[in-house]
């Protein structure tokens, strides 16, 4: 399996041997005017529809992501942190090892607040070996549950006296070498960003 993760980017994905392979998102807002109090906030209800759609299309069918939302206009704190422009996450499963260059169309505005709750509802479809088409349909909720726009404890940041890292857990096999040169190379720049922040 391999798995190929972008960000806003049309460049070749790494181990990519096969042609571009296009995918087109579409999303659609439907502002329902509906608006209610969160947090002390005003939240604004927003359903959006978007359609996903690669070419040549393959085993995979066009599916469809509904987010039905309730959004409040985003703190600074969260712009200040927040890219405007939105990115693209591409999974590609192949059983040979060889991937194509995933290529990002979107048309379509986006909803730009700060999301309190949200409900998506993900369909599918597939055509199995038979050439069957197989449909899929999952809904997942994502809920803010404690929302404040105060300055949070320097102290919860600060490991306890006893903290210390370890190359693996208690059971865990040896890593490999690759993996402790990563390791290594992380704690190099943990301490120079430590020594930066501390000026």
């Amino acid at each position: 399996m391999n798995a190929v993760a972008q960000a806003g980017s049309s460049r070749d994905a790494p181990g990519c041997s096969l042609p571009a392979s296009p995918c087109i998102s579409t999303p659609k807002l439907v502002d329902t005017g509906e608006c209610r109090e969160i947090f002390g906030y005003t939240a604004r209800r927003v359903i959006t529809r978007t359609t996903y759609r690669s070419s040549p299309e393959g085993d995979s069918l066009p599916s469809e992501t509904e987010a039905d939302g309730w959004y409040i206009d985003a703190p600074s704190a969260w712009r200040a942190v927040t890219s405007p422009s939105s990115g693209h996450a591409y999974l590609h499963l192949s059983a040979d090892g060889r991937i194509g260059r995933p290529v990002f169309t979107e048309s379509g505005r986006r909803e730009t607040g700060f999301c309190l709750l949200v409900t998506r509802t993900h369909r599918s479809g597939y055509r199995d070996a038979e050439g069957n088409v197989k449909a899929h349909t999952s809904v997942d909720r994502d809920e803010v549950t404690e929302f404040s726009e105060e300055n949070l404890d320097p102290g919860l940041f600060v490991p306890p006296r006893d903290f210390r890292r370890v190359l693996r857990l208690p059971g865990e096999p040896p890593l490999q070498f690759t993996h402790r040169v990563r390791l290594q190379w992380e704690k190099v720049k943990d301490v120079f960003l430590a020594e930066n922040w501390a000026r």
